[in-house]
């Protein structure tokens, strides 16, 4: 597992996504950024819901925690 630095909060770049608290389809622009002990690139962010102001993770892989319920 790689460790991650995270800078303080900040306008990040906008990532389009389903919420995994609320369902709402959002667009945030503010959150954290993570990048490796090396420095470089961010390479996960937390993005914060601009509905229920609740955070989801973004990994290096793309996956999203929490991810979206089944079903409607």
């Amino acid at each position: 597992m790689t460790k991650l630095i995270w800078d303080k909060e900040q306008v990040i770049p906008t990532k389009s996504f389903r919420c995994g608290h609320c369902g709402n389809s959002v667009a945030p622009e503010k959150g954290w950024r993570a990048i490796g002990p090396g420095g470089g690139s961010p390479i996960a962010f937390v993005h914060i819901c601009h509905h229920c102001t609740r955070p989801t993770f973004h990994d290096e892989d793309g996956k999203q925690f929490p991810g979206v319920a089944f079903g409607d």
